[in-house]
């Protein structure tokens, strides 16, 4: 299944219910690259790391704006899917748009 990444990763953050992290299949960047994601081998690599994952600004790998939980991935209606608890930065930028989607980083390397 081919999916633009552009539709499937809006932070729709409501409290109490996971997020869309990231779709899996082949997926097409807005840039047109193409990409085939693996969720349950990217699931099994966060057990395997045993590490909250961050979410960040801009993929500036700064400062945390919240935390995804990594006892919390699954895998289901086609993307992952995990529990986010944003810090009171992440609460005011996710809270007023000042963003509005997640941009995924993914380390390609075998």
């Amino acid at each position: 299944m081919r999916q633009g990444i552009n539709s499937v990763l809006e932070l729709n953050f409501k409290q109490d219910e996971k997020v869309k992290v990231s779709p899996v299949g082949e997926v097409i960047g807005l840039d047109g690259r193409a990409f085939r994601i693996d969720g349950a081998a990217l699931i099994a690599s966060i057990e395997k790391n045993a590490l909250d994952i961050a979410l960040d600004e801009n993929h500036s790998f700064g400062a945390a704006l919240g935390w995804f939980d990594k006892d919390s991935f699954e895998l289901r209606d086609g993307g992952v899917y995990a529990s986010l608890s944003l810090n009171k930065t992440g609460e005011e930028l996710i809270g007023s748009r000042a963003y509005r989607y997640l941009s995924p980083v993914f380390d390609m390397g075998e």
